[in-house]
């Protein structure tokens, strides 16, 4: 008995391309597929294979929009609390202003000594790494990681300026107080700066910043270390 070999569609394509290459000649009859039978003819397959690959826009890394550059700092259960805190303030008018006032008037009665004048720079600062990601110009790990060195380099580090000679028992509410604003002012600050500035216009001014500071680029097993946290 003989053997009908069958080939898939794959091989057919193939060797049909090879046969063109080869200068025969191949002749359509009436079972050859056609673009209005809406089956894969000879032309659109060689076209698929030679088309280019679309890369048109910015690539957006899937774990931006789960950025928490506070991801490491503050506890879980913390960062829940505040969350639902900068809720509660969210899309009231001058909410911005209002809670940035609150964190002044705060600083000054709590952490008289400290210097306040690059709060809300260092907020804006890891906010733009931050959109910038969101828009695909940095992975997400990496926007993290940065994001997360400005705020311990600003606003996180006046936490030991609050009442440092208190007990603590008098402390801990106080520092638990500036955390949950610190968290509130930068979600507001980085909703209010959400624009149609490009990706890579925000990631210039991120890096700008962040060089200001006197920061580096962390390196790569540090960025590790985060990337969890911005997948999580």
């Amino acid at each position: 008995m003989k053997r009908i070999a069958k080939l898939s569609v794959g091989a057919c394509a193939l060797l049909a391309v090879a046969a063109c290459d080869s200068g025969t000649v191949i002749k359509a009859d009436s079972s050859t597929p056609t673009a209005q039978s809406g089956e894969a003819t000879l032309a659109t397959v060689r076209e698929n294979m030679e088309a280019p690959a679309d890369t048109r826009g910015p690539s957006i890394d899937p774990a931006a929009a789960n950025i928490d550059p506070f991801s490491g700092i503050y506890s879980t259960e913390q960062r829940e609390a505040f969350e639902a805190n900068y809720e509660d303030m969210a899309g009231a008018d001058d909410a911005v202003t209002a809670s940035l006032e609150e964190t002044n008037e705060f600083l000054s009665n709590e952490a008289s000594t400290v210097d306040t004048s690059g709060y809300r720079n260092g907020l804006e600062c890891a906010a733009r790494f931050d959109l910038a990601s969101k828009k695909g110009a940095i992975p997400a790990h990496e926007a993290q990681a940065r994001a997360k060195e400005v705020l311990m380099t600003t606003s996180v580090s006046y936490e030991g300026f609050v009442r440092p000679d208190a007990s603590e028992d008098q402390r801990e509410p106080l520092v638990e107080e500036y955390r949950g604003q610190t968290y509130r002012n930068y979600m507001l600050v980085r909703d209010e700066m959400k624009s149609d500035k490009e990706a890579d216009a925000l990631l210039a001014e991120a890096e700008a910043c962040y060089a200001a500071l006197g920061l580096e680029p962390v390196q790569p097993e540090q960025v590790e270390d985060t990337a969890a946290d911005a997948e999580g």
